[in-house]
């Protein structure tokens, strides 16, 4: 949420996880998010986690993403994430090559690749972040995972676990060593039958293989506890597995068909993918299925304000771009975009190296609120970092301003707009405000531009 430079010593973690520093209610942050100081190169790695949020996100053949805990009052939405749409042509291609040579359903390596990337399509031409145990690339491989299963897929000379189609190959292969088949029924956390021990038990299901491959090749249920080759699963992996259960086959049963063919999610109560704020694909940094994904030192919620603002920018330009507040928080870290060094936060050059990297064009505006008003009667949006002084935060806040009418009405996206599902939930967003009052509120301003 916030845009101003925060100290490390600041953020308090709980014992079992990360405690957000969110007024529920809508209620301005206590912290700030946003800083001006120069964006630091390179990968950096994410030393704010918790010990138990540590090894959820280490543990594993791959590094996920994915939070292991949701708001009760947005439970129904953790049944699925996003509503994955169409698998993007770019990526079915290679998915349906992969799972054919290894006879495993396409929707298997096309569900996998979605839930670890936060519920998203990370485009295939991303450079791809690795994780803080060394996983990479798009399907993030561990190297001895990668050093079993590489493969020169796609004839270059090369077996590259950067290479979207050399990963996916090996990816359909490891799905298939999990015991992964064609026309697999879904089956669920509910289904203790789908997680026998041992690879030659029945009936094996969709969901059997995405436990497989999480927790590794040896897991097995008995009754309602998980085990593994070292004995039971910890209580947050336990959490983790059926959690990540529940997301992969979600989109698994979602995809229904090789080519996909759904229409975009619609919104619910708790802030769907794919919510319509009048003009403006909106997205919440507090949505459930990825407020706590990791971003610099802390998560989503609590720092990833502009890449939540850029998110809803591209999705709203770029309808074909498929993008989610994850997506753009994981290309934002590993393009130092995120504020390193203990701070938690985005650098103002995420908004015209990010609009470049969706296709689009990005234009710093100053504070000059007549060219903010341009831009968005051209068609464009505009991305805008708020002071303490605004009602917007209490220290710093990226928005996006939708909005300027001929009499100086202003409408935004706010997206740390109240709790999902709560009473004040997008009640800034909703309200009118007058364009005097941003002079006074606004130190930057960014037009995005199809």
């Amino acid at each position: 949420m916030m845009d101003a430079k925060l100290s490390f010593k600041r953020l308090v973690f709980s014992a079992v996880g990360i405690v957000l520093c969110l007024i529920i209610g809508g209620g301005p942050l206590a912290r700030a998010q946003n800083s001006t100081a120069p964006a630091s190169s390179g990968v950096q790695v994410n030393t704010g986690l918790s010990d138990d949020l540590r090894a959820i996100y280490q543990d594993g053949p791959y590094f996920s993403a994915i939070p292991d805990k949701v708001s009760n009052a947005c439970s129904a939405a953790t049944t699925t994430i996003s509503d994955p749409g169409q698998i993007p042509k770019e990526w079915l291609d290679v998915f349906q090559k992969a799972a054919e040579k290894y006879q495993v359903d396409v929707k298997l390596v096309a569900s996998l690749f979605y839930t670890e990337h936060g519920g998203g399509w990370t485009p295939i031409n991303s450079v791809w972040a690795s994780s803080p145990t060394g996983a990479k690339g798009p399907f993030q491989f561990l190297d001895g995972t990668w050093d079993s299963l590489k493969e020169d897929a796609d004839g270059n000379g090369v077996a590259d676990v950067q290479n979207p189609t050399d990963a996916a190959f090996a990816a359909a292969h490891y799905l298939k060593n999990m015991g992964g088949a064609v026309g697999m029924p879904t089956g669920g956390n509910d289904q203790p039958q789908g997680f026998l021990r041992g690879m030659k038990e029945q009936p094996l299901t969709a969901a059997s293989v995405f436990a497989r491959y999480n927790q590794g090749p040896g897991s097995w249920k008995e009754g309602a506890t998980w085990f593994n080759n070292k004995g039971p699963l910890s209580d947050s992996n336990q959490k983790q597995v059926t959690g990540y259960i529940t997301l992969a086959t979600g989109v698994y049963q979602k995809l229904g068909g090789t080519n996909a063919n759904l229409a975009t999610a619609t919104s619910g109560t708790c802030g769907g993918a794919f919510e319509s704020l009048d003009n403006i694909t909106y997205f919440s940094q507090v949505d459930p299925r990825w407020k706590a994904s990791p971003y610099g030192i802390g998560t989503i919620a609590e720092c990833a304000c502009g890449p939540t603002s850029l998110a809803m920018v591209v999705a709203t330009l770029n309808k074909g771009s498929a993008v989610t507040p994850p997506i753009v928080a994981d290309w934002a870290y590993k393009n130092g975009h995120q504020i390193g060094g203990g701070d938690c936060g985005s650098s103002w050059s995420l908004f015209v190296a990010g609009a470049k990297n969706w296709g689009l064009s990005g234009e710093d505006l100053g504070v000059d609120l007549s060219k903010a008003r341009s831009a968005i009667e051209a068609g464009g949006l505009v991305i805008a970092s708020m002071d303490a002084a605004s009602p917007f935060t209490d220290g710093g806040h990226f928005i996006v301003i939708r909005s300027i009418s001929p009499t100086g009405q202003v409408l935004v996206a706010d997206p740390n707009d109240g709790a999902p599902g709560s009473a004040n939930y997008l009640k800034k967003s909703k309200t009118t405000w007058n364009l005097g009052d941003f002079s006074g509120w606004t130190k930057g301003m960014w037009a995005i531009h199809p």
